[in-house]
């Protein structure tokens, strides 16, 4: 007897967030890790953004207070020398890409909390963790001596 294991992947949903009035359009899914940054590459090929002038959007996670903030645009570009992906269109030569920058993270009440990749990274602060405990143990070993 044999058994089938399937994995269902989680998705986390952002909706675009204005807050000025507190609206929000658009639902875009996207898979646990990396979430946020593939919702608003779905969000950009919805957008006038161009990149000379990016669109600054807000998404907001569903279920969350958590705002994610990105400069977006889409780029024309040509398809490649024998390119032909099912989506593409008969005689179409171009596509839309989209690009994401983030550029902060915030709670939806306001509140400004930095940027989300940097001084938060666990990495980070683990490794600011050992510096001081490495500069500790030299301050003992001086005062021992």
């Amino acid at each position: 007897m044999s058994v089938k294991v399937t994995f269902k992947q989680e998705h986390r949903i952002f909706t675009l967030w204005k807050p000025e009035d507190g609206t929000e359009n658009g639902n875009y899914s996207a898979r646990k890790n990396g979430a946020p940054v593939h919702a608003a590459l779905k969000a950009a090929t919805r957008t006038t953004g161009t990149k000379e002038n990016p669109l600054k959007i807000r998404l907001r996670e569903k279920g969350t207070t958590n705002v994610f903030v990105y400069l977006v645009w889409k780029e024309l570009k040509p398809f490649k020398e024998g390119c032909k992906p099912a989506w593409r269109k008969e005689g179409q030569t171009h596509y839309y890409e989209p690009h994401a920058k983030s550029i902060g993270f915030e709670q939806s009440s306001g509140s400004h909390m930095g940027e989300p990749r940097g001084i938060f990274r666990a990495s980070y602060l683990r490794k600011l963790c050992m510096q001081e405990l490495k500069e500790q143990e030299e301050k003992a070993r001086a005062q021992q001596e």
